[in-house]
């Protein structure tokens, strides 16, 4: 099989942490982490071409674990913005399984900790006691090509 990369549904569960370090004057070093979990649902297609009927179905995981520094501007009181480097680790995982007429085949792809740097600008934004919104863009440079990232967030708290 060759998978040609088409996203498959599933789930995410994420949590983020940011801890301030030092103030100076308006700018706060601080540290930021993150860790997520994608567990996909199993997405199924028809091959085609064959003389006999067969389908393929595929399933992703992955988890990554990030961290670095983040400089953050004070001076606008309820919105701020700031820049963030980050050291990122990823695992993941892609089983592959497929039939065709009486033969069946399974394959597991295996991705062990892909290791990546990060930049990113971002701000965050209090917009009430309990409401925030936080929004970032950034990059991701690897060997042959640049990847983005694009995030938005509303927050409330009870």
């Amino acid at each position: 099989l060759q998978f040609d990369g088409s996203s498959i549904k599933g789930f995410t569960l994420a949590a983020e942490v940011t801890a301030p370090l030092k103030k100076a004057g308006e700018f706060e070093i601080g540290a930021a982490g993150r860790f997520a979990y994608s567990f996909g649902m199993s997405k199924t297609w028809p091959l085609e071409g064959f003389a006999v009927e067969g389908e393929a179905s595929g399933q992703p995981s992955w988890m990554e674990i990030s961290a670095g520094p983040r400089v953050a501007y004070l001076f606008f009181g309820r919105v701020v913005p700031y820049v963030e480097l980050s050291a990122r680790m990823l695992w993941a995982n892609l089983r592959m399984s497929e039939t065709l007429g009486e033969l069946s085949g399974e394959a597991k792809k295996r991705v062990k900790g892909d290791f990546a740097v990060a930049i990113a600008l971002g701000a965050d934004a209090q917009v009430t006691t309990r409401i925030a919104v936080k929004a970032k863009a950034g990059i991701m440079p690897f060997a042959g090509g640049v990847d983005g990232t694009i995030s938005i967030a509303a927050l409330y708290g009870f």
